[in-house]
């Protein structure tokens, strides 16, 4: 038997072959791709937790911070006045929106009657993340 007539394929068998190669390729690429979005979307999933619990962080803060000045019958105008910031950096820390420094912190919790620890664990300073 000659080995030529083995593997003597015509056009149409080697199309063929071709396209199921190609078949096999795509349907690997595509598993490949499915298996990246839901290790992607798992990712973002256990993220959200984490998301989430920095805002409520910085939202618990934020109300410490406003109970305690209207708490003491303080003015935003008055509080940021006293220790020497502007009054909407001190709207961005009560709202939630940016945080206040540890110096500043020791400065509030001064003003404010409170225990420089409450502050510290309602921010993110005494987080993991």
């Amino acid at each position: 038997m000659n080995h030529h007539t083995i593997f003597n394929f015509d056009s149409q068998t080697i199309t063929d072959i071709f396209l199921l190669l190609l078949g096999i390729l795509s349907l690997v690429v595509t598993i490949l791709i499915l298996l990246l979005i839901i290790k992607a979307v798992k990712r973002y999933i256990r993220s959200s937790q984490s998301r989430a619990h920095r805002n409520t962080v910085k939202k618990n803060l934020g109300n410490i911070l406003k109970e305690a000045r209207t708490g003491k019958g303080f003015t935003q105008e008055f509080v940021a006045e006293t220790i020497g910031i502007s009054r909407q950096t001190l709207y961005k820390w009560e709202k939630g929106d940016s945080e206040p420094n540890l110096s500043f912190l020791s400065e509030l919790s001064k003003l404010y009657d409170l225990d420089i620890e409450t502050l510290l664990t309602a921010s993110n300073f005494h987080t993991s993340e």
